[in-house]
């Protein structure tokens, strides 16, 4: 369940779309925001992840390109 990497933790239901609920629930500030995810099984245990979370105010544009830079 992803987490904040302070001692918050925010247990999730495994998904890889959230709802808006869930997304409130991580109370993700404005820029970056780390996160753990752990997943732990009887067979291999547990797995740990760290990844950032990028939250962008609605009015911020962005352009998106391929490698070789054509405009997607």
């Amino acid at each position: 369940p992803p987490s904040t990497h302070s001692s918050h933790q925010t247990a999730l239901k495994k998904t890889m779309i959230l709802s808006s609920d869930e997304l409130k629930r991580l109370n993700l500030k404005l820029g970056k925001n780390k996160v753990e995810f752990s997943v732990t099984t009887s067979i291999q245990g547990t797995t740990t992840v760290d990844a950032n979370i990028f939250l962008f105010d609605h009015m911020t544009k962005f352009v998106i390109s391929d490698i070789d830079g054509t405009i997607t």
